[in-house]
């Protein structure tokens, strides 16, 4: 099955907001979360993450409308080194948060029926699959394949956005997203252009994005890539050991200055300075080094306090702009 949305590259007439309260920063520290109902089953949480793509539930909450089980599959986040497995099912979706609800055409789900740790994580911890449940909605993430990005991703394969009344993207504020985007919705956006590629055909590249530390004299910025990821509230910096700053090669301690822009730091069109450990957004929970060959920042969801975040599929766009609720 495989279908392109027939909005591509201009706004279309609808859009969907649900209001998400952000009370005592419940969603900073806790995400996004919606109930959705999976073929028709039981209503089940899920917490929207940026970070992956595909849903992933348990095998056990699927409803009668769910078709399979088809092949065998897996994901794994390397944010904790968390491994998932099971079979793919072709089912619709309905979401649900604040009193608004949308439906989906059929996609590619995930029934979870185990769960394990990649080796090379030894702080990983299993539990129960009981309560999993991710709604992966970000683009350039996974392994390439022959499911277009929309057949995999809940927030792009909305019944509106295939019959064509709704452009495919969303936007995420701190106590709200939108799916759906209008010419009113993204006004006031400085948007960063995608070049296209991911995992195949339909997908992008993911945005360029810098990281540096104001107060480590002689130590420049670095330039590569900026994964927006609302599935976790720590952030990640990739780069080889050799590259760090001298007095942080294998920690980052409380107490250290970070910025993040976006997508350099010349006219950046989103630029925040944080201090680790400081306990308030946007500073995420805690920052660590992950190995890598260019420089790469995962900033956590943390930045959407201080800018909503706009992803444009149908155009190929990111856009940042000062939080609003």
């Amino acid at each position: 099955m495989s279908f392109q949305p027939k909005h591509r590259g201009f706004p279309g007439k609808k859009s969907v907001t649900f209001r998400i309260p952000n009370t005592n920063n419940q969603n900073f520290d806790h995400g996004w979360g919606f109930t959705a109902s999976i073929g028709g089953g039981l209503a089940h949480f899920v917490q929207m993450d940026t970070g992956s793509r595909g849903v992933v539930v348990p095998a056990a909450v699927l409803g009668p409308k769910a078709v399979g089980p088809g092949p065998p599959g897996q994901i794994e986040y390397t944010s904790d080194g968390k491994i998932f497995l099971g079979h793919y099912y072709l089912t619709p979706l309905k979401l649900s948060a604040g009193g608004v609800s949308v439906t989906t055409v059929p996609i590619q789900v995930l029934g979870v029926q185990q769960a394990a740790c990649d080796p090379a994580y030894p702080k990983c911890v299993v539990g129960k699959i009981d309560g999993l449940g991710l709604i992966g909605v970000g683009f350039d993430r996974g392994t390439s394949g022959p499911a277009p990005p929309e057949l995999t991703n809940g927030f792009l394969a909305l019944t509106g956005i295939v019959q064509g009344s709704m452009h495919p993207g969303y936007i995420v504020r701190a106590a709200s997203v939108t799916l759906g985007l209008t010419s009113a919705g993204q006004a006031g956006y400085s948007r960063i252009p995608l070049q296209p590629g991911g995992t195949g055909p339909g997908d992008w590249n993911t945005e360029s994005g810098c990281f540096g530390f104001p107060q480590i004299s002689g130590y420049a910025s670095l330039c590569g890539t900026m994964l927006v990821d609302t599935g976790i509230n720590s952030a990640i910096l990739g780069l080889a050991r050799s590259q760090r700053p001298p007095s942080i090669p294998d920690t980052i301690p409380d107490g250290v200055s970070i910025n993040f822009a976006a997508p350099s730091t010349v006219n950046p069109v989103a630029s925040y300075t944080f201090t680790t450990g400081s306990g308030e957004p946007p500073a995420p929970t805690s920052v660590r080094w992950a190995a890598g060959s260019a420089p790469f920042v995962n900033t956590g969801r943390n930045l959407i306090a201080r800018f909503n975040y706009l992803f444009d599929d149908g155009s190929g766009r990111v856009g940042f702009k000062p939080a609003t609720p």
